[in-house]
Parts: structure tokens; sequence; C-alpha cells
């Protein structure tokens, strides 16, 4: 069940990603009453069943080249249909490259995220 502080895959329809990664900052998926948009633009109607969260942003890292990983993105909150919530990851290790905080996805579960996508 998605819920505060969880880390959910998002399905992307964007050319050159598979995915995204968004950290939930809402207690539940929540229903809009009017429409509204997201700091990243995007706007929903009224009635949309939609999370609030964080995105993730893709990131190279020098310390490893088979796992992936992210950056959180604080100063945007984004809304996203919950019906676009494909998985809910493990808890992200969390590391730090030249004073940027880091979050790893392994190689292990970005394919089970794959695996997950499959269907969309």
């Amino acid at each position: 069940m998605v819920s505060k502080n969880s880390v959910v895959v998002i399905a992307s329809a964007d050319v050159g990603e598979d995915y995204y990664l968004l950290k939930v900052i809402s207690d539940q998926p929540e229903i809009l009453t009017t429409s509204a948009s997201d700091d990243w633009n995007a706007r929903y109607a009224a009635g949309a069943k939609i999370i609030r969260g964080h995105f993730y942003e893709r990131v190279d890292c020098s310390q490893s080249s088979s796992n992936h990983f992210f950056k959180l993105i604080t100063d945007k909150t984004a809304y996203v249909y919950s019906s676009t919530v494909r998985f809910i990851c493990s808890d992200l290790q969390e590391l730090t490259e030249n004073g940027v905080k880091l979050f790893m996805v392994s190689e292990a579960e970005h394919l089970d995220i794959l695996d997950s996508l499959d269907s969309f």
C-alpha cells in the first residue's frame, strides 16, 4: 500500500524514460475537488485521484556502474495519478558523492521495476 515516505515507481510515457521514482509526501491518495496544477505544470481535473510527492532525478555516479542513482528534488511538488504507480521500492541505499546526497536502486531491483512495467 502506498503511504507517506514510500518510494514508488511511476510509469512513464516519455521517450527515453522507462520510469520515474517518486517519494510520497501525502498520507494517502486523494481525490481533487477542483482542477489543479503541480509545480511541474502538469494539470489535473477535478475528480482525479492523485498522490503528491517529490520526484527523483536520475544521475550518473562514479561509485558504481551496475546500480542506478537518483537525487531527490524537494523544491517542487509533483502530483501523479495513483493509477500510474507500478511498484513500491524497498528502502533505497543512501550515499554521498561530491557533497550531494544520492539514492541507489540496485540492478536487481531495477530489473524488477522493468518487469512491473511490462503491462503498461
